[in-house]
């Protein structure tokens, strides 16, 4: 007992200092601020010149997927690239050696991605909005609330499983780089999934964060959040989860089993 209660704090402490200090690792972080400012701004920009007088539904979901674009780019780079970056600069070695696990750390640090993101790409499609004379109809409330907390826990889900890629592969940059825009594309959160060929809609329903684009465009709308969107979004993300903690403890065991940090 006394054994379980230490590690649990160790898996704390470091959930929290990893949060902590990928927050601080975001500051210097140039692509942060191309990803969640300039790309955000720049879209509601397009938005405006493409129709000067948008309808509320068409600028409802036009804001939401540039929102959702915004998060994914963010948690494929930054949480898509954690260990990597811990492994250029030889402090992964130290990470291992310590009783906390490295799933605490990564989800600590993905934690971290997804808040900044939500965060910042939020205030600054609100900013834009409201210097370009863009009326939004979300208010505070408890709809809004929940939105935003599955908005961070789905892409915290995602951050870890894009994390444990990059340390189970070899090809792990590549295989982000090749996700990127297949999901802008095909998984729903520019192109509505109607909109696309029958055959190639099936991507969109394995996207937790398309479901978030239907959620903040109903709350964008006034519409009641659906709440077959909440559980998809719950169902996708903690097999996200799931997949990237497995992956994590398979590469961590093959690593000290073979006295290699390769992992692969």
């Amino acid at each position: 007992m006394r054994i379980f209660a230490v590690r649990t704090l160790a898996n704390c402490w470091a959930l929290w200092r990893g949060f902590v200090l990928q927050l601080c690792d975001m500051k210097a972080f140039q692509l942060t601020f191309v990803v969640a400012v300039v790309q955000p701004f720049a879209f509601v920009v397009l938005i405006v010149l493409a129709r000067p007088n948008p309808e509320s539904e068409y600028l409802a979901r036009a804001l939401a997927g540039t929102a959702v674009m915004g998060i994914w780019s963010n948690v494929v780079w930054s949480s898509g690239n954690l260990l990597r970056q811990e492994r250029l600069e030889g402090t992964l070695a130290a990470v291992l050696v310590r009783p906390a696990s490295l799933v605490a750390v990564v989800l600590g640090r993905s934690l971290a991605v997804a808040v900044a993101s939500t965060c910042i790409i939020g205030l600054t499609l609100l900013l834009a909005s409201a210097l370009l004379g863009m009326e939004l109809a979300v208010s505070p409330s408890p709809a809004l609330a929940l939105v935003l907390l599955l908005t961070i826990g789905s892409a915290t889900a995602l951050g870890v499983l894009l994390a444990s890629i990059m340390l189970a592969s070899r090809s792990g940059q590549r295989i982000l780089g090749t996700l990127m825009y297949p999901v802008f594309a095909l998984g729903g959160l520019v192109i509505p999934p109607e909109s696309l060929p029958p055959f190639a809609r099936w991507l969109a329903d394995l996207i937790s964060l398309h479901y978030v684009t239907v959620m903040a465009s109903d709350l964008a709308s006034n519409r009641p959040v659906q709440n077959e969107a909440v559980l998809w979004v719950l169902l996708l993300s903690a097999g996200y989860l799931a997949a990237g903690v497995l992956a994590l403890h398979r590469s961590v065991h093959h690593g000290k089993a073979g006295g290699s940090l390769e992992f692969v």
